[in-house]
């Protein structure tokens, strides 16, 4: 491969959950809390309207730490009214541009007309961008910032042409590994004692398996001799039906289950 001319905007495919929706809560989220005010956004947020499906942010955004991608998915469908009215139209066009871009680029099918309609939502940023500034949102720890070096921001640029090169990029996303993180690793831990992490965790998910296997009385489903005899009896024609020409069956197929009990 000709390494010295390859262009990385090309093979390095964006990865929406870090790349967009992380981005949102690290800047988007940052600039609405500080043009707003903390106390005011967080009581915007507390008052909206429950809807299933959805987090209710009863205490506000401003003083959450540990937040998935599906929260960063939650603020961002409400943002727009709750930021509305307190900023200027302006700063509220430049984030809704970036939202837009967000909706586009993560659709399961997306068209020349849908790639033009990413560039031209991320050129529509660019274009009142400048609003985030005049609010004074762009601030560090203690300061102003008075620049755009922003990575995954200037990342944006490649997304358009990089679909077009291979395809839509939710396939390329971490959700499911982030989500399987939470499912087989994270949940496991927290019903230990915090003590030998991973036998702990195995014995959870070979008990959470076992669960959803289907019971026989007597059967442990995962002991010796249970699988053979399951496809034993499923091979018996008319097994368990009610008829009197399948009673020999049924009785077969029992004695089966009792020798496979009896082995166990």
């Amino acid at each position: 491969m000709d390494w010295p001319l390859s262009d990385p905007s090309v093979f390095l495919t964006s990865e929406p959950l870090h790349h967009w929706h992380k981005q949102f809560w690290d800047h988007d989220t940052k600039w609405c809390i500080n043009a707003v005010g903390s106390k005011e956004i967080d009581f915007r947020f507390s008052i909206l309207p429950r809807h299933t499906g959805y987090r209710h942010f009863k205490e506000g955004v401003s003083t959450l730490k540990q937040v998935t991608g599906r929260e960063h998915r939650d603020v961002q469908r409400y943002i727009i009214p709750v930021i509305a009215g307190t900023v200027t139209p302006e700063f509220v066009t430049a984030i809704r541009a970036l939202l837009d871009f967000r909706y586009f680029a993560q659709s399961s099918v997306i068209s020349e007309d849908i790639c033009q309609k990413i560039e031209s939502s991320l050129l529509l940023f660019h274009q009142y961008k400048e609003a985030v500034m005049a609010a004074g949102a762009r601030r560090g720890k203690k300061n102003p910032i008075e620049n755009w070096f922003i990575p995954k921001l200037e990342f944006l640029q490649s997304v358009a042409m990089n679909t077009r090169y291979n395809g839509v990029a939710c396939r390329w996303s971490a959700d499911i590994t982030e989500n399987a993180h939470i499912r087989v690793v994270k949940d496991p831990a927290r019903s230990g004692n915090n003590k030998g992490y991973e036998s702990q965790i195995c014995r959870y998910l070979d008990h959470i398996d076992i669960r959803k296997r289907p019971f026989i009385p007597g059967i442990h489903l995962g002991g010796p001799g249970a699988f053979q005899a399951i496809k034993a009896i499923q091979s018996i024609p008319g097994c368990f039906q009610s008829s009197q020409s399948n009673l020999g069956n049924t009785l077969n197929a029992l004695a089966i289950l009792f020798k496979a009990v009896k082995a166990i």
